[in-house]
């Protein structure tokens, strides 16, 4: 989990020096759709927070994984796009 956090923020961080991550651009949403659940996560794990219920954590596991898999989707594009600009 530590990992996919940290990634997360790499890639914000990645997008911002960038200059194409705003408030209205199409990279907030998808990292604040992941954000949310990592936090979540990141405190049921460490006894703290609301989340209590292990099922609960497994859905926000399963929901995370997804975004996940959707922002590397993101970058293998912009990935592409960079290159073709070179």
């Amino acid at each position: 989990l530590d990992q996919i956090v940290s990634a997360v923020g790499k890639f914000r961080a990645a997008l911002q020096s960038r200059g194409i991550l705003t408030a209205t651009s199409d990279y907030e949403y998808p990292l604040t759709e992941i954000e949310y659940p990592l936090g979540e996560l990141t405190k049921f794990f460490a006894g703290k927070g609301t989340l209590t219920d292990r099922r609960a954590a497994e859905i926000f596991a399963y929901f995370a994984q997804k975004k996940a898999h959707h922002l590397q989707r993101i970058a293998q594009e912009l990935d592409e796009e960079y290159q073709e600009n070179l």
